[in-house]
């Protein structure tokens, strides 16, 4: 068994894409799945002979935010505890093993400017955007047309008491007094109306799906979104392609709103969501993924 490639799955208990993968790749490979949200579990058996290994990490959503609402206080103990596991999880990196997204990658490609940024670079439409803790700069750019404002990572910001912050009008938000505005900056987006797309892409495939609603946040509608299958033209996969291989990753899940004029960019999540996707529309992710991650275990 210690000359098996094993895949390492970093992750909870609610992940339904890591339970279609493992059910699949524990077929012909031991899986170890380590949840977050069951910490502490005590990590000393990693730090002797498994880090010798061979194998792969699927690093999905291995750090859990609170249900509840945190104080102050609370988060900066949140904060502490987080930076914790990231540290030991890094073991696992300087065992050479295949990560996918490695931890440093990953955290690059978490900052939504840095995506941006990338983006324009790869050749992707991008709404007019601009980045502020002014109240008045943002009543300015309101006055250009309907926008978003959506925060610079998951994290805990004044407008919302939700660690998963979803993406709200930014005429909602312009009552917010000065102090609310000053306490950290935000992203102020144009809203390009069309259809919402996801496409996710890795090892040289993109799987697509795409649907209509009137929520400025499709993940806001719920269970009322219907999604469809929807092929990605050659075009818009070789910028997604271009996109992760400027950033070092090997998957992300892309998101897009459609027009006839272009295929708008919105933001790339370097461990996003598909299970949702793939089980209802069949779309094939979870067996391809499972191969992928299979022969990164392999590899000499």
């Amino acid at each position: 068994m210690k000359n098996q490639p094993t895949v390492f799955v970093l992750t909870n208990t609610r992940d339904l894409a890591a339970d279609d993968v493992i059910r699949r790749a524990s077929e012909s490979h031991e899986v170890v799945r380590l949840n977050a949200d069951l910490l502490p579990l005590g990590p000393d058996w990693l730090v002797k002979d498994e880090v010798q290994r061979r194998g792969v990490v699927w690093w999905r959503q291995f750090e859990s935010w609170p249900t509840d609402l945190l104080q102050a206080s609370e988060i900066d103990d949140l904060m502490v505890t987080r930076a914790q596991w990231r540290a030991w999880i890094s073991i696992l990196e300087t065992a050479g093993m295949p990560w996918v997204n490695g931890i440093w990658q990953a955290r690059r490609a978490e900052n939504k400017i840095e995506q941006l940024r990338i983006a324009r670079d790869c050749g992707f439409s991008v709404p007019d955007t601009l980045v502020t803790n002014q109240k008045e700069s943002a009543k300015t750019f309101a006055k250009s047309g309907p926008s978003v404002v959506k925060s610079l990572s998951s994290a805990y910001f004044e407008f919302s008491g939700d660690g998963f912050v979803y993406t709200h009008s930014l005429e909602d938000v312009l009552d917010y007094s000065e102090v609310e505005w000053r306490s950290q900056p935000v992203i102020l987006q144009q809203r390009i109306l069309g259809a919402d797309a996801r496409v996710i892409t890795f090892d040289g495939l993109s799987f697509g799906a795409k649907c209509e609603t009137d929520e400025v946040d499709w993940r806001i509608a719920g269970a009322e979104t219907k999604w469809s299958p929807w092929v990605v033209p050659p075009h818009l996969h070789s910028m997604c392609s271009h996109y992760m291989e400027a950033l070092g990753l090997r998957y992300a899940a892309f998101d897009f709103i459609l027009t006839e004029e272009a295929e708008w960019f919105l933001e790339a999540n370097q461990a996003g969501e598909w299970a949702f996707l793939d089980r209802s529309l069949h779309l094939g992710i979870a067996e391809a993924f499972t191969n992928f991650l299979v022969t990164l275990a392999n590899a000499p």
